[in-house]
């Protein structure tokens, strides 16, 4: 639901709706898909960044919530942190 308001451009609703989902199912790793995208399209990209980061701790092969965060950072211009040889 939390991304049908990011289409519909209700960025407030869609992050309201994907807060709710990480408090209930706080496992479910699209919860923080949904939660990068609707603060990022609320001008908030490092909030975004942290909410992508957190889905990886949960699910850390996530392919959406890698291809969100390299986005994220291809946009703007920021560059890989390496953590024991791996990429955040």
């Amino acid at each position: 639901r939390s991304l049908c308001y990011l289409r519909l451009g209700e960025p407030e609703a869609a992050l309201k709706d994907a807060l709710t989902c990480c408090a209930l199912k706080p496992e479910w790793p699209m919860a923080y898909v949904c939660k990068g995208a609707a603060l990022d399209a609320m001008g908030n990209p490092m909030e975004a960044c942290s909410a992508y980061v957190c889905g990886l701790v949960v699910d850390p092969s996530n392919v959406v919530l890698r291809q969100r965060l390299n986005a994220l950072f291809d946009r703007m211009g920021w560059t890989c942190v390496a953590m024991d040889g791996k990429h955040v």
